[in-house]
């Protein structure tokens, strides 16, 4: 695994990269001082295939894009007798929904053996300290990473819901209620939390159920030429 800091890398092909991701694109527009934060706490990191990246039960508070290559996604052990339950591809975020549970790994992604290049965009979450502090990030940009996060878990229970429209847990997602009271508060910043935090209980049962993670968010998706110079 090969770590390399944002710092060292050109920031008009940072910034054409993450311009194609919802999060970065709207803080960057609304407050780019916290843009500035964010990017002092990412990483690119290139993987060799077969290389461990999260491992079941971990505990840690970094968020990851795909650029390049495949990634295998295992319940739980990865061994000659397991196989993939999914895989990330290009443009796919992970590691998201840990946020919601403080950091634990609910699965164990690797480095898919058939790709020659495979290279992630990382972010630490914990810059965001808790929920309702306010200090190094702003409450805004709080608010933009959770209304993503409840809309991209949104996102993944109606593909489940096309798929399985009948099943009992398309009642428990719709009950599940969008926040109606005033924007821009705490208060919207702590209801947007209880909804993505409920809402991600409601995905873990969808995928506890049919074996593996629900497509990702397609607005979290990018052009992969955009990395190719990076």
């Amino acid at each position: 695994m090969q770590i390399k800091p944002i710092s060292g890398l050109p920031r008009d092909k940072v910034d054409k990269l993450l311009a194609s991701i919802p999060f970065y694109r709207d803080v960057s527009k609304s407050e780019p001082w916290q843009y500035d934060i964010l990017l002092r706490h990412s990483r690119i990191v290139e993987l060799e295939p077969g290389e461990v990246v999260l491992k079941k039960g971990d505990t840690d508070t970094w968020m990851y894009f795909v650029l390049k290559g495949k990634l295998a996604v295992y319940a739980d052990e990865v061994s000659e007798s397991t196989h993939p339950i999914n895989y990330i591809t290009p443009g796919e975020l992970f590691g998201d929904l840990a946020i919601l549970a403080a950091g634990k790994r609910n699965a164990t992604v690797v480095a898919d053996a058939a790709s020659k290049e495979i290279s992630l965009f990382g972010t630490d979450f914990s810059v965001f300290g808790k929920l309702e502090e306010i200090g190094g990030i702003s409450l805004n940009t709080k608010l933009i990473f959770y209304r993503n996060m409840v809309h991209g878990v949104r996102w993944k229970l109606e593909v489940y819901k096309m798929q399985h429209p009948n099943h009992p847990l398309v009642a428990k997602g719709r009950a599940i209620k969008m926040y109606m009271g005033t924007k821009g508060v705490k208060e919207e910043l702590v209801a947007l939390h209880e909804q993505a935090t409920a809402l991600a209980d409601v995905l873990k049962d969808w995928n506890v159920e049919f074996g593996a993670p629900a497509d990702s968010n397609p607005e979290n998706s990018f052009n992969p030429s955009l990395v190719n110079d990076l």
